[in-house]
């Protein structure tokens, strides 16, 4: 019901699971509406997204990246690729909610350029997938807006930099975060 709701008001989905895919398929939302994240993602789980049609795949790592294009052959289906970068903005939030510093195992490093653009490279070359940006998250729990507007600075250098020294149209940039809530 609450995916239903969602879909009405024409809003997107993130999903981090198989389960979540199987509900959002279930409530009739079409895979273009959809944003497949989380770092562990499973054959079986790409698998079932890459049948609902064509949406969008947040890739973590280099390894994840060669299970994508593997499966994207396999199946013959198209699918657009987005890659999860870490900005290394601090937060200052728990260390256990963090996802941007430059060790996370939440995407990869914004400092390690050459296996970047190898990634886009790699999804470039299948026939099946279509490079359309960056991702970015720099933590749940976010007391202050002056972490927001440092990752915004640094993603923007970041993709400006891709667009003009490597000749990478970048369509779409994630810029995520989550502010905390205070609690009583």
């Amino acid at each position: 019901a609450m995916a239903k709701a969602v879909l009405e008001e024409g809003l997107h989905f993130d999903a981090v699971s198989g389960g979540e895919i199987y509900c959002l398929a279930g409530a009739g939302v079409p895979a273009e509406k959809i944003h497949f994240h989380g770092n562990n993602k499973t054959p079986r789980e790409i698998e079932e997204f890459f049948r609902m049609g064509r949406g969008h795949i947040i890739v973590d790592n280099c390894d994840e990246l060669t299970l994508v294009i593997e499966t994207a052959e396999r199946m013959a289906s198209p699918m657009d690729i987005i890659i999860r970068v870490n900005p290394g903005v601090e937060a200052h939030t728990h260390e256990y909610i963090a996802t941007a510093t430059k060790d996370s195992k939440f995407g990869i490093s914004i400092d390690r350029e050459d296996e970047i653009r190898r990634m886009i490279e790699a999804a470039e070359n299948c026939p099946y997938l279509s490079f359309k940006g960056f991702h970015s998250h720099i933590g749940s729990q976010i007391l202050e807006v002056e972490a927001f507007a440092a990752e915004i600075r640094v993603m923007f250098d970041f993709v400006d930099r891709v667009q003009q020294q490597w000749g990478v149209e970048v369509e779409e940039l994630d810029l995520g975060g989550g502010f905390a809530i205070s609690y009583a």
